[in-house]
């Protein structure tokens, strides 16, 4: 979970290689090896999306991911299947959280601000809501951000915006005007503008 969280795929996979070559058992939970995998699993999607999140990943993003994976769990028969799922689901997370781009030079109160921004992009995010979140100043946070980042805080919203955006419709997960509106653009003509001048 921690290397979930810190968007560590090399960690990461060399714990999933240990786990998977030791002689770890797990308790009986089910009446079937099928149930009890399926059960294990769930259980994982839920600590790997709560890491996620804690990474910076956006709540919606983290639950949609689970959604998806849970589906898969369930409709399967094969027992053997779930396990190989649980590798490629926390891989999943992991790079997600990775592909946030955190910088790991720059002060405590920027991080805070990305990962707000990250946790938030469903929502109607501004310097002000951002401000209170932190416990700063609209002034100050805009200042110490553009000072660390070289971009404008109001242009990263916006450019963190269209960069899920980009990973919504590389996915086919929802139609142009669905992720105007999840992404809370205006409508869907600022939405394109903005999409095509930053993309």
């Amino acid at each position: 979970m921690a290397s979930i969280e810190r968007g560590d795929h090399d960690v990461l996979l060399d714990d999933l290689f240990s786990v998977y070559n030791s002689d770890i058992s797990m308790g009986t939970i089910a009446p079937s090896q099928l149930r009890q995998n399926k059960n294990i699993f769930i259980s994982t999607a839920a600590l790997c999306s709560r890491a996620a999140v804690k990474g910076g990943l956006s709540y919606d993003k983290a639950l949609s991911v689970s959604d998806q994976y849970i589906k898969a769990a369930e409709i399967t028969e094969d027992a053997g299947s779930i396990s190989p799922m649980i590798g490629k689901m926390m891989i999943e997370y992991c790079d997600l959280v990775k592909s946030l781009n955190k910088p790991t030079q720059c002060s405590k109160q920027t991080l805070s601000i990305i990962t707000e921004i990250n946790k938030n992009l469903y929502s109607p995010l501004t310097i002000e809501t951002i401000s209170l979140a932190v416990g700063r100043s609209t002034s100050g946070i805009s200042h110490t951000f553009k000072a660390e980042m070289g971009i404008p805080l109001k242009s990263y919203i916006i450019q963190q915006k269209i960069k899920e955006a980009c990973r919504m419709l590389d996915r086919k997960e929802s139609s142009i005007l669905t992720v105007s509106e999840l992404l809370q653009f205006s409508s869907q003509s600022h939405f394109q503008t903005t999409f095509k001048r930053i993309c």
